[in-house]
């Protein structure tokens, strides 16, 4: 079984022999004391920030948090001291189990020194927020602003389209002024191809249909066979 008391009376030892700035510890009874805690070491800056802690022991401390308060403080205001209260308790409940006010005091000298700046006055404080809200609401102007000159996209057409039909449009008309003459040219070429081919097949429809012979060919052509005289020796075949 754990000896609480012993385990308290041992922390309390521990706790004098670190702390020893004046006023820096003070045993209040053998399960209470008082801790006041800065965020500079001794010589190593000023310190506008300051706490001091009123811890008692519970009987079964350290199996469970001890109670605790802020005492005192300097240069830190309401919010902040809330802030520090939630924290402090949710790292006690982080450390149950072992002796813990030591592990405890280092984190509030740490959470100290991130906030150990001069205190503002009132009027200070009040310029700050004013401030703050004004470059806020510049912000959020040029934002706007920015927003409007954008120009609005309407559509794949207007952006790319037109440049490439643009450019492409002069070389399409080329390609149909070209095809345009090359069928000119071709058609030329053709005719008399064709006027030559009409007539071979006239004339080889003419040698399928005459079956006339070489000589009434040529008499036909002379002129009528009927008022021409002709002397054909016996024997020939005109059809021959």
């Amino acid at each position: 079984m754990t000896n609480h008391t012993e385990e308290q009376a041992l922390e309390l030892e521990a706790l004098e022999a670190l702390f020893t700035r004046e006023e820096e510890f003070e045993k209040l009874s053998p399960t209470s004391f008082r801790l006041s805690l800065l965020p500079c070491q001794e010589g190593e800056g000023t310190d506008h920030v300051a706490v001091t802690l009123l811890v008692e022991y519970v009987p079964t401390y350290p199996d469970d948090p001890p109670h605790w308060e802020i005492q005192s403080s300097k240069g830190l205001d309401t919010e902040a001291l809330e802030e520090l209260k939630k924290e402090v308790s949710e790292a006690m409940k982080r450390e149950v189990g072992a002796p813990m006010m030591y592990t405890i005091a280092e984190f509030v000298q740490d959470w100290l020194r991130e906030r150990n700046k001069p205190q503002q006055s009132m009027y200070d404080q009040m310029m700050s927020r004013e401030n703050a809200a004004v470059v806020e609401d510049e912000s959020d102007e040029e934002e706007e602003e920015g927003d409007g000159d954008e120009p609005q996209y309407t559509g794949l057409g207007d952006k790319q389209l037109c440049a490439a039909t643009t450019q492409v449009a002069p070389k399409l008309k080329q390609r149909q002024t070209v095809s345009t003459r090359t069928r000119k040219t071709v058609t030329a070429q053709e005719t008399p191809r064709r006027e030559c081919f009409g007539r071979m097949r006239v004339s080889s429809k003419a040698k399928t249909t005459r079956n006339f012979c070489p000589i009434e060919d040529h008499l036909l052509r002379k002129g009528n066979s009927s008022s021409m005289h002709m002397h054909v020796p016996l024997g020939v075949n005109l059809h021959a």
